[in-house]
């Protein structure tokens, strides 16, 4: 009979349990409110909500026999939303939600946080309305994610802080590179001092660049028929973070190295940049590094340098995590100084230590990699931050990071409650007036621009109609609690008035007779410019495109055509921030024929003439450009006069096709109009008897070549004779032998000597 009696208590109890609000429960004899937390709400730090349920102030008021009140029901359902939107959350990110709806998504995570931070306050309702709004966020950013998964961009600055820049291969000067600026394979990436970037690729990779880093995307390709996607890049400068999703059949990321082959089978790893070699720290999984003569593979929790001339050292263990000390995670303070402090790591040279408002790290408050303590003091405001601390090794290699740590700090003043439900902030319209909707507590007070706004003393919720001027503008909502407590938010608004969309393309592009746009390769990256921030929609009538992507904060947009016909119209959709939509049609054709030009004879190297004619055959040319003007063409040929200068002249025929192809022809021609240079002269013997021999030598140098023949002039005491010298190739000089038919033994005398080119540029040298 007994334990049929204890067999209905039991079941009356799971009714109250999960089909009431609420459930009493009287305190046993020697059992604790925490006691009592663990065993009905499964987490002993929720005592405070049975104190606050029941109207107590400290556990010491809580006695054996005492019935409790605790609202299990809310406490569930205010979980199990909180997992909901956690999952909603995942599922977005997995679609892409951080590359396509970055927006979107950072809000549903903001809302999630905060349900976090209402169920660690006790606010179960708060909790439950915050995760309902983050899950539906979330789902509205999955939608977004996979509209836009089609989109031709390669890689995105997700994040970052500070100067940060880009430079495409041909760009002579590094640009400023914004969040949300598109990278495509071959451009670099860096930051300068006190910056950060984090590089977002499509299937979810993630490199995180420190200050005063450089890196270069060497690969960026997706194929979107088949979903795949390859990545590889190179670290030149500085350090930073990899965080990979995965390698897979449908995705390939690589890492390049100097010095190495490298195969990466991580999803975390650190690389460090030196003068003459990287370090490479590896986090997860295993790294296989092949040098000159040497293989290793670095395993979980090891590193290696590898040198730029190949040489790989044996991996070595990474120093561990740092325990945390405190704040302890979960912990709250008050807003104030607050000591962070970690237990040391024997071997560690010095400690880096991250706070940030977000658990990923891409908004920071505080770095350091330069700590030789184990603590450290900040004065934060209120709000919800992370933080984690790395030991670094003798060698410069940073262990792993602590698990982040979560602390919540709070306002000295109560904090008031205000929630805006519309509009959405960075909202443009083309209305002149918006109505401003949001909620708060019933006993605090709402000011809109600094005008009182009453609040609904049923619901707490309020609204007020906001004229709008053209261009920006800043809406103040401010909540004040009756302990003077405040809470603020600043809505941008734009108005814009003008519902013109302009569209251009890339006006390198060009066009043929009919005005349809060239393209000169099937595969071709198209680039244009619209309206900032607007949506860009690409569709074609004869292969089937659909593409969408989004401009940048300049307008600035790209496609990439795969696989392109001959011809295809496009039409082009542009809807602005406003709303506003136009449709542009345009007619695209495929030109990959080469420009072909054939000389009719080859130009003389070496000339006497200033004037100089080329012709030859052409053929798929649209224009002969030269360094003076443009050849004339008639037809299938052309015809090319100039005048040439003393000198080397270099002749450039640039040969364009219609579709921007070009061929180059380069002649060198050099116009000779000097005369023969005089080198080193000698005669042998000075003096002879009559009718003796004598040899001349004489040097001469020009640049078109000598005549064979120099008129040379002596003479012996007062005879005068003229003699011809012969051009010896292999000496390289004028040479004679003559009979000197003088009357008696006399001195001789060189005159002069006439020398000659080929062209008949002649001098005659006096000799001494």
């Amino acid at each position: 009979m007994i334990k049929q009696i204890f067999f209905v208590l039991m079941i009356f109890h799971g009714v109250l349990l999960f089909g009431q609000s609420e459930i009493k429960v009287v305190v046993k004899s020697g059992e604790t409110v925490r006691d009592i937390a663990r065993e009905h709400l499964k987490d002993p730090d929720l005592w405070e909500e049975i104190l606050r349920s029941n109207n107590l102030k400290s556990p010491e008021q809580v006695k054996p026999g005492m019935t409790l009140v605790i609202p299990v029901e809310s406490i569930l359902k205010a979980k199990n939303q909180i997992s909901k939107a956690l999952k909603a959350i995942n599922d977005a990110t997995e679609a892409g939600a951080k590359t396509f709806a970055a927006q979107s998504i950072n809000t549903a995570i903001e809302l999630y946080n905060e349900a976090l931070a209402e169920r660690k306050a006790g606010n179960w309702k708060k909790s439950f309305d915050k995760a309902v709004l983050a899950e539906k966020q979330a789902g509205e950013a999955k939608k977004l994610a996979e509209s836009k998964s089609k989109t031709t961009s390669d890689a995105t600055v997700a994040s970052g802080k500070g100067k940060i820049e880009s430079k495409k291969p041909a760009d002579p000067l590094w640009k400023d590179a914004p969040v949300r600026s598109k990278l495509f394979e071959n451009d670099r990436l860096r930051t300068l001092s006190n910056s950060f970037a984090e590089i977002l690729f499509q299937d979810n990779s993630k490199i995180k660049l420190s200050e005063n880093s450089q890196l270069v995307i060497q690969k960026a390709r997706v194929d979107l028929l088949q979903n795949k996607s390859e990545s590889e890049v190179k670290l030149e400068k500085g350090n930073a973070f990899a965080f990979l999703s995965g390698k897979s059949p449908k995705k390939d990321f690589k890492v390049s190295v100097p010095g190495a082959e490298t195969e990466v089978n991580s999803k975390a790893f650190f690389l460090k940049k030196e003068e003459k070699s990287t370090k490479i720290a590896n986090y997860d999984g295993e790294i296989a590094l092949k040098g000159k003569g040497k293989s290793v593979v670095v395993k979980e929790n090891q590193g290696s340098t590898v040198s730029d001339n190949g040489s790989v050292s044996d991996p070595k263990n990474l120093l561990p995590s740092p325990g945390i000390k405190f704040p302890e995670n979960n912990a709250k303070y008050l807003a104030d100084t607050i000591s962070f402090a970690w237990n040391p790591v024997t071997g560690a040279r010095r400690y880096w230590f991250q706070l940030a408002t977000d658990k990923d790290f891409n908004n920071p408050v505080f770095t350091s990699k330069t700590l030789t303590v184990t603590s450290y003091k900040l004065t934060l405001e209120p709000g919800v931050y992370y933080w984690q601390v790395s030991a670094e090794d003798a060698d410069g290699f940073p262990g792993p990071y602590t698990k982040p740590s979560v602390l919540f700090v709070e306002s000295k003043t109560t904090y008031a409650y205000l929630t805006i439900q519309s509009p959405q902030n960075e909202t443009v319209t083309d209305k002149d007036e918006i109505l401003v909707t949001g909620a708060t507590d019933l006993a605090n007070t709402i000011e809109i621009n600094s005008n009182k706004v009453d609040v609904d003393p049923n619901t707490g919720s309020f609204s007020l109609p906001v004229k709008l001027t053209k261009g920006n503008n800043s809406i103040v909502v401010k909540a004040v609690n009756p302990n003077g407590g405040e809470n603020s938010v600043t809505l941008r608004i734009k108005y814009e008035v003008d519902s013109v969309i302009a569209l251009q393309f890339d006006p390198s592009l060009l066009k043929d007779m009919s005005g349809s746009y060239i393209i000169p390769s099937s595969e071709f990256v198209l680039r244009g410019t619209t309206n900032a921030s607007a949506q860009v929609l690409l569709r074609s009538t004869v292969q089937n495109y659909h593409l969408k992507t989004f401009s940048n904060e300049n307008g600035e947009f790209t496609f990439t055509l795969q696989k392109f016909t001959r011809a295809d119209s496009f039409y082009t959709t542009i809807v602005s921030r406003s709303g506003h939509r136009s449709v542009f049609a345009d007619r695209f054709v495929l030109d990959d024929v080469q420009p072909v030009i054939t000389l009719s004879s080859e130009p003389p190297q070496f000339t006497n003439k200033k004037m100089l004619e080329i012709t030859g055959s052409c053929n798929n040319v649209r224009t002969i450009e030269v360094a003076s003007g443009e050849a004339v063409i008639n037809g299938e040929t052309f015809s090319y006069r100039t005048e040439l200068r003393p000198g080397q002249n270099q002749i450039d025929l640039t040969a364009v096709a219609p579709n921007g192809r070009t061929m180059v022809i380069r002649r060198n021609i050099y116009l000779d109009l000097e005369a023969p240079v005089l080198g080193a002269y000698n005669m042998t013997p000075l003096k002879v008897p009559a009718d003796r021999y004598i040899t001349v030598t004489i040097a001469a140098t020009d640049i078109s070549g000598l005549k064979r023949t120099a008129k040379l002039i002596y003479s012996a005491g007062e005879d005068v004779f003229s003699e011809t010298l012969l051009y010896n190739d292999a000496a390289g000089m004028y040479q004679g032998r003559f009979l000197v038919r003088a009357k008696t033994n006399t001195d001789l005398i060189l005159r002069s000597v006439l020398l000659e080119d080929y062209f008949g540029n002649f001098k005659e040298y006096k000799l001494k």
